[in-house]
């Protein structure tokens, strides 16, 4: 302990000797950060969770290629006409064509360009047209089409007025990945629209995977602003009313903010854009920045009270704190880095960019500090929030002491009721949790699934050994199984290449079909000719390869959670191959099985991280007290908040998903820290001589007050997540409203019970 001491002492009297030198080095940082803060990015894209070398990650680029993007932005066009009006029908021709020219759009696709009619080199479309049919032909053509309701569909608006809805596919480029580009295609899809629409009647609603991203990215940057400003604000009020200094409140106020320019600077430097996880990080350095300056402040101010009001005495009482301090950083950066351990990179990057920002914060605190010491003890208001406090603290503490077999029972027992929540757990995520309820997204989603059912598709392919769906027997095969795939209960609908072979069967001259559902009596030679006039067509090459061996299908299946996505692949892939065995090819891909994986990986990343946080910060926690004992002991109060907030969970069925899988290191990291300041002014005053008694006294003097109120201000930054119109932000805000409770009252009751346990024997000087 004295070599920690001596080299804390040390760092310290160098960092005021080299203060000016130090305080410009920041200042330059600062300064190139800011010229290079509007490059930073937003994504929370699939491509974000993932490492590039990710198996299921290059199963899906490798869909990707093969089959283009299955990132479709659905554009759902209301209008007062109805879909086979001629106005209609050349107002959803103009609107197609300009959706085209937007740059990273590869595909459009309406019922304008479906086939009207076929013929021998291919077929013509609405839009290809010099003159339009009259509009009952139009309704009689769409009323023979399977696929109807896909393209054209009717809304109730207020209850009253019926309109028509159209349906228009917008496709991104895959060369083009839409996480870099997204917003742009969404951006100029409403710009195209508002241009284009009919006299100000129609409205756009938007849906599919890409809008959603989109409106996850969106609602990071809006959310990511209002958070820091309320952050700010509660500083601001926290820091007044505590530290009773606009000087102090001013400096930490700064200090949080260069920590914030310096986490966003590293995101560049190592080029990871912003997304829904790390938008919780200025919130996190605004809690340990007030946290540290409350320590440090009420530190100095309690050495003046006790008369030693001199600048020699007041640096060396901040060189004493700075050790506890300093392994306070330690340990909650160990805490943080043990996501490092997660198979999810999103998960991995938080991990990192927490430890970060701790890191950030504690060191411009530390300098911050040394540089304004001699204004630590500078008290410009007469009010004294904190003498009352004390009082309570030094009488909760001591009463714990005293009833400690009655505290340790009612925390066995609420341990044991959080062990039978934690066992109901559930493991899941949502993609439309990361939206706020009430969102254009939101509602432009709904209405398109009541227009035209489970529009968002999992995708299937059906891979061929050594043959082609051209040949009338696997063209029968492809029947079979998508058959098999609609016959799932969750499935609303298919569509593969398949359905536009019978609608172009059908409407050919040749052989017809008695049976629309019977392919048995298909003329194999027609087949022949019919895939040769479509197999230049746009949207047929995303349903197969151009080889034709393998075909794509696509299953509408609801817009759920991720374990129920995964339900549903693994359960209809087990009956095909339970059916077939070896004799084809076939597997779940694109987005829908990529993203459901994560429900594999949550479990397992919660048991290594949490893991690997307790060892470290146990090593840690021994380190700094020098302690076998005394380490151990500090491990209880520490994990009942953890066990407290997951038991919720599991009582009150929120899921355990990628952003509450973090939750546990973060406790840890956080809540370890005030334990840790306790413990080493416990220790120190037992080095001095004190009885427990006495030391449990002078704690709650000393570092009772500092620690309620570093919680309260952590409780007041994490309250502002539960304020987020983000459904799973707002939890996430409150679990950890819960866990910052849970772990003050186990700092003021649980610890101190244990400690008079633990040094019932304990002599003066011993």
């Amino acid at each position: 302990m004295a070599t920690t001491l001596r080299i804390v002492n040390a760092i310290c009297n160098c960092t005021w000797r080299y203060r000016r030198p130090i305080v410009g080095l920041v200042a330059v940082l600062l300064v190139s950060i800011l010229a290079f803060l509007p490059r930073i990015k937003v994504d929370n894209s699939v491509s974000s969770w993932f490492t590039a070398d990710d198996p299921a990650l290059a199963e899906y680029n490798s869909f990707l290629q093969k089959f283009g993007s299955d990132d479709v932005i659905v554009c759902y066009i209301a209008d007062s006409l109805p879909y086979y009006h001629p106005g209609r029908i050349a107002a959803t021709i103009r609107l197609t064509e300009a959706f085209k020219k937007i740059e990273g759009v590869a595909l459009v696709t309406s019922y304008t360009n479906f086939p009207y009619w076929y013929l021998t080199d291919g077929y013509r479309s609405l839009e290809s047209m010099d003159t339009l049919p009259p509009a009952n032909e139009v309704q009689n053509w769409m009323e023979g089409l399977g696929i109807k309701r896909r393209l054209v569909g009717t809304s109730q608006e207020q209850g009253l007025t019926r309109t028509n809805g159209v349906i228009i596919y917008v496709w991104p480029d895959t060369v083009e990945l839409m996480e870099h580009g997204r917003n742009k295609v969404i951006a100029g899809v409403d710009s195209v629209f508002a241009s284009l629409r009919n006299g100000g009647k129609s409205q756009l609603h938007k849906g599919g995977l890409g809008v959603v991203y989109d409106g996850i990215n969106q609602t990071t940057l809006s959310e990511g602003k209002y958070f820091l400003l309320l952050s700010y604000l509660v500083l601001v009020v926290a820091m007044l009313l505590v530290a009773r200094s606009y000087f102090i409140t001013l400096l930490a106020l700064l200090t949080i903010g260069c920590a914030t320019l310096f986490l966003l600077g590293s995101m560049l430097v190592l080029g990871k854009p912003i997304n829904t996880m790390t938008l919780a990080l200025p919130p996190l350095i605004m809690v340990i920045g007030v946290a540290n300056f409350i320590h440090f402040t009420l530190h100095a101010r309690q050495e003046a009270v006790a008369g030693a009001n001199n600048d020699d005495h007041i640096f060396k009482a901040i060189t004493l704190l700075t050790v506890p301090i300093f392994f306070n950083v330690l340990t909650t950066v160990g805490g943080f880095l043990s996501l490092r351990s997660s198979s999810i990179e999103i998960t991995r990057d938080y991990g990192l960019f927490a430890a970060l920002s701790e890191f950030f914060v504690s060191a411009l605190s530390f300098i911050a500090i040394i540089v304004a010491y001699k204004k630590l003890t500078k008290v410009n208001f007469s009010f004294d929030v904190l003498s009352r406090i004390t009082i309570r603290v030094d009488y909760i503490m001591n009463w714990a002491s005293r009833h400690h077999r009655a505290v340790i029972g009612f925390s066995v027992i609420l341990m044991a009721i959080a062990a039978l929540g934690i066992s109901r757990i559930n493991i899941d995520t949502k993609p439309l949790g990361f939206i706020p309820k009430r969102h254009a997204i939101r509602e432009g989603h709904d209405l398109i699934t009541r227009e035209i059912g489970d529009y968002i598709s999992l995708e299937f392919v059906l891979k061929y050994p050594k043959s082609s769906w051209k040949a009338k027997k696997n063209l029968l095969l492809l029947d079979e199984v998508q058959r098999l795939v609609a016959a799932d209960s969750l499935v609303s609908s298919t569509l593969s290449i398949l359905d536009f072979i019978k609608d172009t069967y059908q409407r050919t001259p040749g052989d017809k079909l008695d049976d629309i559902n019977d392919l048995t009596s298909l003329s194999q030679n027609k087949l022949s000719q019919i895939s040769g006039s479509i197999k230049d067509d746009p949207f047929i090459s995303r349903l197969t390869t151009t080889n034709g061996d393998e075909v794509r299908i696509l299953a509408g299946i609801p817009f759920t959670s991720a374990r129920q996505f995964q339900q549903i692949h693994e359960r209809i892939a087990e009956q095909v191959k339970a059916k077939y065995g070896d004799k084809i090819g076939f597997r779940a891909s694109g987005y829908i099985p990529l993203y459901s994986r994560i429900v594999d990986t949550v479990l397992t990343d919660q048991l290594k991280s949490l893991g690997l946080a307790i060892l470290v910060i146990f090593a840690l926690v021994f380190m700094v007290l020098g302690s076998f004992k005394l380490a151990l002991l500090a491990m209880p109060s520490n994990l009942v908040p953890i066990a407290v907030v997951l038991g919720l969970m599991g009582w009150t069925g929120i899921p355990l998903d990628i952003v509450t899988v973090t939750l546990a290191a973060t406790i840890l990291a956080i809540v370890v820290d005030d334990t840790l300041h306790m413990l080493f002014a416990y220790k120190r005053l037992l080095a001095e001589g004190r009885s427990p008694a006495q030391a449990t006294n002078e704690v709650a003097k000393l570092t009772g007050s500092a620690v309620f109120s570093a919680s309260v201000i952590l409780l007041l930054g994490y309250g502002i997540l539960a304020l987020s119109s983000v459904p799973i932000m707002s939890t996430t805000g409150l679990l950890m409203v819960v866990a910052i409770v849970t772990g003050l009252l186990a700092d003021l009751f649980l610890l101190p019970a244990l400690l008079r346990i633990s040094y019932k024997n304990h002599h003066h000087g011993t």
